[in-house]
């Protein structure tokens, strides 16, 4: 991103084609881009880094990349790395991959830092492992159930055939059970987040009501 944004050397543009060439490269871009100097000092923000630092570009004008990101050790020059934006709706998770900005001769003149925001797909993701956790445990014992009653089938009479036999229904009727409770739980917690102001008098009487 670096590279195709400033390979005839932007900084070295003009005020006017700076701007023009600004706002067609990183003000349409999705993600949120900071664009610093070879000091880690910040000269510009795209309108979505603003949205998610909730800050104006020229509050954070001239400061460090570090400082703004709340990570004292960010490394301008490293791998794709994550950080936590607090926000007053809560903390989101970004992944910010670092590039070089290389103008004319190869040399670097200052670096992009794109922020994409991950906390859908992390909250997801912890979804997941609970989930597969609870299901894997659950699975376990119903068919360690299920398979003690089979065994039993080889040496049982009949009376105790039909008891193991509906043993064997019962749970397994509970694992049919168990995985489309398993997809209504996933489906809800896919659900984006909305927040609203309720009463909490009115919610505590209702549960006592009931």
């Amino acid at each position: 991103f670096g590279y195709a944004l400033f390979q005839y050397d932007l900084f070295s543009l003009t005020p006017a084609t700076w701007r023009e060439g600004h706002r067609a490269a990183i003000d349409d871009f999705g993600d949120g881009v900071i664009i610093a100097d070879t000091d880690g000092r910040i000269i510009d923000l795209n309108d979505a880094a603003e949205e998610i630092l909730g800050r104006s570009t020229s509050d954070v004008l001239q400061n460090d990349v570090s400082t703004v990101l709340e990570d004292g050790t960010f490394d301008l020059t490293g791998e794709e790395q994550t950080v936590t934006v607090s926000r007053p709706t809560g903390n989101r998770e970004f992944s910010v991959i670092p590039s070089a900005i290389v103008g004319r001769h190869d040399r670097i003149i200052g670096h992009t830092l794109v922020l994409h925001d991950i906390t859908a797909e992390k909250q997801r993701r912890q979804r997941l492992e609970v989930l597969d956790r609870v299901l894997r445990h659950n699975l376990r014992n119903r068919l360690s159930v299920v398979i003690s009653h089979a065994e039993a089938l080889e040496t049982a009479n009949e009376e105790q055939v039909r008891n193991h036999a509906g043993k064997i229904r019962s749970h397994s009727s509970d694992l049919v059970s168990l995985s489309d409770k398993v997809r209504e739980i996933d489906d809800v917690v896919a659900r984006p987040l909305s927040l609203s102001t309720v009463d909490v008098g009115t919610v505590v009487e209702g549960v006592c009501h009931d």
